[in-house]
């Protein structure tokens, strides 16, 4: 497989993962690791063979070594899944999970202030 393919598919990959997270990162194997949870590890062992690739391709003698169909299928796993982020969903759902927890501390807080004005006698 030619360096350059590979060069171009952990390039693609790369700027998904700058769009999709907003990771600010120069190579791919730092992108992976910021991402970090973010990334099913199912998703982020295929994405860890592309940096290996990219890493064997810059060398002759191992490049020889790659498997030209499992880096293909690595790199059309993890870009669809990144393509199938929706971070407007994503933000959605954030906002409402901070909404609920704010609505909850309310709701014990008053009910705390309900058992203490009750204990004391003043309801």
């Amino acid at each position: 497989m030619e360096s350059e393919s590979i060069t171009k598919k952990s390039a693609r990959i790369l700027a998904l993962l700058r769009k999709k997270f907003r990771i600010r990162a120069r190579s791919l194997s730092i992108a992976l690791a910021k991402a970090g949870p973010r990334l099913p590890p199912r998703i982020h062992r295929k994405a860890q063979l592309l940096v290996e690739a990219q890493r064997y391709a810059a060398n002759p003698k191992l490049s020889v070594t790659l498997n030209e169909n499992e880096i293909s299928e690595a790199f059309r796993e993890v870009q669809m899944f990144l393509l199938g982020i929706d971070q407007k969903d994503q933000r959605i759902g954030a906002i409402l999970s901070l909404l609920g927890a704010i609505v909850f501390n309310l709701m014990m807080t008053g009910v705390l202030l309900v058992l203490v004005l009750r204990w004391r006698g003043y309801l």
